[in-house]
């Protein structure tokens, strides 16, 4: 089957073997590959000279020094590049030979479908899922029902998506949605950010569960909790219509006490607090960035979220006391949005 050339960027800090391990993967892939370009975010281990070795004609680019801004890398890498399908990845990423063919193909098939993702696996584990199609909760948190399930248990078909990492853009789609934004830190949204803008502009996002790739994964506890609470906050103020926020209010604040709880307990309160206050202080640019999104956007709040178990990492929710009242939170507000989502 012949499909069309696609651009690959591939963003990279400090990974050497893993990104030679990458590349070589890219060099098995069964589609037409027209450009490769390494962004690399100031390195100091050699990467970029391995890189050169491993994949001869490798573009390479980037800052000097580490800036630990994934989007404006992202960007970076997709400016370099002439191709308009653009495969992003990063180079902890193993790619199965026909994982951009699946997506190109499922591209073909979906009317609208401007971003795909493939299911990503765990490198060591290759039978337990990483990430598999995650939605986006109207807490504005993930919904991740594949999550540490192993492959025969996750279903197989084609879903929506609201975000991951490693994606398909078709920017001739995408229009003036194609970037991402530069204010948001590495941490949760900073890939999602794209797909809900595209989800609201009226294009499809898709998960392809036949593409594949291994992620060498990092057990995370509350490292990027200060991003995590800044970046919910500032998605819910630039995204969601008043009318949303303010029907969901409760649940909310609601949710708000459980999340303290939760970071208080794991000893991250100086983080819960500081993510606050960096929205506070980026208000006017996110009042900016709302009338902005209000311009592109042709589908409701109704139509791009929904409820579900409340994902949380299983290093924050090992005790049982608080697994269990996880559960008990993610019953009530599921609840709670069967109540309230006819009037959104």
């Amino acid at each position: 089957m012949k499909s069309d050339p696609v651009g690959i960027v591939i963003i990279n800090y400090n990974e050497g073997e893993r990104l030679v391990e990458a590349l070589a993967s890219i060099k098995k892939l069964v589609t037409p590959v027209q450009e490769v370009v390494l962004v690399d975010d100031g390195s100091t281990d050699g990467s970029v000279e391995w890189a050169k070795q491993a994949y001869p004609g490798i573009r390479v680019i980037g800052p000097e020094k580490n800036m630990g801004n994934v989007s404006r890398l992202r960007n970076l890498g997709m400016g370099a590049l002439r191709s308009n399908k653009i495969f992003i990845t990063d180079s902890d990423i193993v790619l199965e030979p026909d994982c951009i063919e699946q997506l190109l193909e499922a591209h073909k098939r979906l009317p609208g479908a401007a971003i795909l993702t493939p299911r990503l696996l765990y490198a060591e584990q290759k039978e337990r899922i990483y990430a598999d199609g995650q939605k986006l909760h109207y807490l504005c948190t993930t919904i991740a029902p594949s999550r540490n399930r192993s492959v025969g248990e996750a279903e197989g078909e084609i879903t929506e998506t609201a975000g991951c990492g490693i994606m398909l853009l078709d920017r001739t789609r995408l229009d003036g949605t194609c970037y991402f934004d530069e204010a948001i830190p590495w941490g949760w949204g900073d890939d999602g950010q794209i797909f809900r803008r595209a989800q609201l502009a009226g294009y499809g996002c898709y998960n392809v569960p036949q593409a594949v790739a291994f992620h060498y994964g990092k057990t995370r506890t509350t490292e990027r909790a200060q991003f995590q609470v800044q970046n919910r906050w500032s998605l819910i103020l630039e995204t969601y219509q008043f009318r949303t926020i303010l029907l969901i209010f409760p649940a909310l604040v609601l949710y708000e006490f459980f999340l303290f709880a939760l970071l208080v307990s794991k000893g991250a309160l100086g983080a819960y607090f500081r993510g606050n206050a960096a929205v506070l202080k980026n208000l006017p640019r996110i009042w900016a960035k709302r009338k902005r999104i209000a311009q592109i956007r042709t589908v409701g709040d109704r139509e791009t979220l929904t409820s579900g178990p409340l994902y949380v990492s299983p290093a924050l929710v090992a005790n049982p006391f608080l697994n269990a009242a996880l559960r008990a939170a993610s019953a009530v507000f599921n609840f709670y949005w069967f109540c309230v989502r006819r009037f959104i």
